[in-house]
C-alpha cells in the first residue's frame, strides 16, 4: 500500500467524520483533531476545505438567528419583564448565541484569515444590526410609550397617583 493509497483513506475518514458533523462545536473540535494529525499538504487541503464546510455552517447560523427574530410575531419573554425590555433581552441572548459560536471559531487559529473573512464579516454586520435594532427601534417605541410623562401637566398627576398609593410612613 503506497503512500498516496494512505492519503486517500484518510481524506475518506475525514469526509465520513464530517458528514455526523450538525453543530460549530462539532466541526471545531474535528477540525483540531485532524489538523494536528495532518502533517501532508493534501491532507492539510482537505482539512481546510472542511473548515469552509464549518464557516458555512457558522453563516446558517447567523441567518437562522436572523430568520428566528424576523418570523416571530410573538417573541416570548418572562412576565416579570415589561414587552420592550422582554424583546431587548430576547435579541440580547441572539447575540449572546452568535458570540458564543464565534468564540469557537476564533479557537481555529490554523485555519486562514481569508478562510474565516466572508464569516467574521457577516457576523459584525449582523450583531450591528441587531443591536441597532434594540437601541433605535424599542428605544423609539419606548419614548413614544411615555410621550404623556414629558408634557409637565401629566408628570405632576402621575406623581399624584403614585404618592395617593403610596402607604403612609
Amino acid at each position: 500500500m503506497g503512500v498516496k493509497e494512505l492519503d486517500v483513506m484518510y481524506q475518506n475518514v475525514i469526509d465520513y467524520s464530517f458528514k455526523q458533523v450538525t453543530t460549530i462545536e462539532q466541526g471545531v473540535d474535528m477540525l483540531e483533531a485532524f489538523d494536528y494529525l495532518a502533517k501532508r499538504d493534501s491532507i492539510r487541503t482537505c482539512v481546510k476545505k472542511k473548515a469552509i464546510e464549518v464557516m458555512n455552517l457558522f453563516i446558517t447560523e447567523i441567518d437562522m438567528a436572523k430568520q428566528e427574530l424576523d418570523q416571530k410575531k410573538h417573541i416570548p419573554f418572562p412576565f416579570h419583564h415589561g414587552k420592550l425590555s422582554g424583546i431587548s433581552i430576547f435579541i440580547r441572548s441572539i447575540i449572546f448565541r452568535l458570540e458564543k459560536f464565534k468564540e469557537k471559531i476564533d479557537k481555529l487559529y490554523f485555519i486562514d484569515d481569508e478562510i474565516k473573512a466572508p464569516a467574521y464579516d457577516k457576523y459584525s454586520i449582523t450583531v450591528k444590526q441587531l443591536e441597532s435594532r434594540i437601541k433605535e427601534e424599542k428605544l423609539a417605541l419606548w419614548k413614544e410609550d411615555n410621550k404623556l410623562y414629558e408634557d409637565p401637566s401629566m408628570l405632576s398627576r402621575a406623581i399624584e397617583a403614585v404618592t395617593i398609593l403610596r402607604r403612609p410612613d
